[in-house]
């Protein structure tokens, strides 16, 4: 882990703002001394300065982005329970080496944007030294983004509708988000990684893989839970798509107009995640 010493300045609010675009008309975002404005439809957003947190959530947010935003946000309030301090122990000890690993390529040279899409607290991505990069966690929660360790920018936005313009990223990554999703709703996720992603970018996915032990757990554990609660009961909110096999993954990835690149299982994780990595071509 980079020490605190080692932790970036700021980047600055200019080159931030440079990123945005409104989520309902996609015209560029301005600083009105205030908050945020749309310079189309002139629409206000806010931002906590003192985190460094854009919220930039569409005002006409669908149902099921809300039901996702709620249900997000009452997880991550459990934190201090004895579920979420062994889940953290797993984050730090296992999953963050395997995204380290994962990345390591793309963290050479400098001044890269890199987006985590679906950051959660970003502890999976502490031991990544993102220190010569812009690195921006993003969230549709902004209770968990008030809890990110990410020294840099923290965005409040949707995965269904990026407030990113187009050709601003170099690298988006994300580890444990895909599985949530179905295969419609992850097509339009990745049509818009493949948007906002510039030419020759790359894609990572930490995506859980059916079979892995710790996922045979988690599912042994709602079973169980569910039977002694007489509700259904789920560990992290509606996980019911993890991969069973690479080629399911790589169609989803190639309709959406991405190169492979590689994918693999690691044991430093215990082959909980399969690593999938793409191009943007063209």
């Amino acid at each position: 882990m980079p020490s605190p010493s080692a932790r970036p300045e700021p980047v600055s609010s200019e080159a931030e703002l440079r990123l945005w675009r409104c989520p309902d008309c996609a015209a560029a975002v301005l600083d009105s001394g205030a908050g945020l404005r749309c310079s189309g439809c002139r629409i206000e957003f806010g931002v906590d300065r003192e985190r460094r947190i854009y919220r930039l959530v569409s005002v006409k947010q669908s149902e099921l982005v809300a039901k996702i935003d709620a249900a997000w946000t009452r997880h991550w309030e459990k934190s201090n329970s004895v579920f979420h301090s062994i889940t953290a122990l797993i984050r730090r000890y296992l999953t963050a080496p395997l995204v380290r690993g994962g990345l390591k390529d793309l963290i050479q040279g400098s001044g890269k944007t890199f987006l985590e899409a679906g950051a959660g607290t970003s502890e999976t991505s502490v031991l990544v030294d993102l220190s010569r990069h812009a690195s921006i966690s993003m969230d549709i929660s902004e209770a968990v983004l008030r809890r990110s360790v990410n020294p840099q920018v923290k965005l409040q936005g949707d995965l269904f509708n990026l407030p990113l313009k187009d050709g601003s990223v170099d690298v988006i990554f994300n580890i444990g988000v895909h599985e949530h999703y179905s295969d419609a709703q992850n097509a339009v996720i990745l049509k818009g990684f493949l948007r906002v992603l510039k030419t020759g970018g790359r894609v990572v996915l930490f995506w859980p893989w059916y079979w892995a032990p710790l996922m045979i757990l988690g599912r042994t554990i709602n079973v169980v839970m569910s039977l002694l609660l007489w509700r259904e009961y789920e560990l992290y909110p509606n996980q019911h798509w993890e991969l069973r096999r690479f080629a399911h993954g790589d169609r989803l990835m190639t309709q959406a107009g991405f190169t492979h690149v590689r994918h693999y299982l690691s044991v430093v994780d215990l082959c909980s995640m399969m690593v999938l990595e793409y191009e943007k071509r063209v």
